[in-house]
């Protein structure tokens, strides 16, 4: 379990992974966005310039809306990300690969 703030925002994960023998990850993710719209503000600037990644998951929160509840009077987004040997997306969406922990052969 995961569970961070980060100003207004608060990110909590829960999951399970495995650690595959060329070192990539693969398990599926509960993530909470408490405050999403703040969350997104706050990492936006250490997005690469060009990338249209943040964007994107900034539309996948909006449409989520209808779906969020109240947490401890805070607006939170479910979302369930899946990864498969470092390649992590949220439904449909690819988020950025998740680099090998360590290189296959060690």
């Amino acid at each position: 379990m995961f569970d961070a703030s980060l100003g207004d925002s608060r990110v909590k994960a829960v999951g399970d992974f495995v650690v595959n023998g060329d070192g990539t990850l693969s398990g599926t993710l509960d993530l909470s966005l408490g405050n999403a719209e703040a969350l997104i503000e706050a990492i936006r600037p250490l997005a690469p310039a060009g990338d249209r990644t943040l964007a994107l998951v900034e539309q996948v929160v909006k449409s989520l809306d209808p779906v969020a509840s109240d947490v401890d009077g805070v607006k939170t987004v479910p979302l369930k990300v899946n990864i498969d040997r470092g390649i992590a997306r949220i439904g449909l969406l690819p988020l950025p690969p998740i680099p090998p922990l360590f290189q296959a052969g060690f």
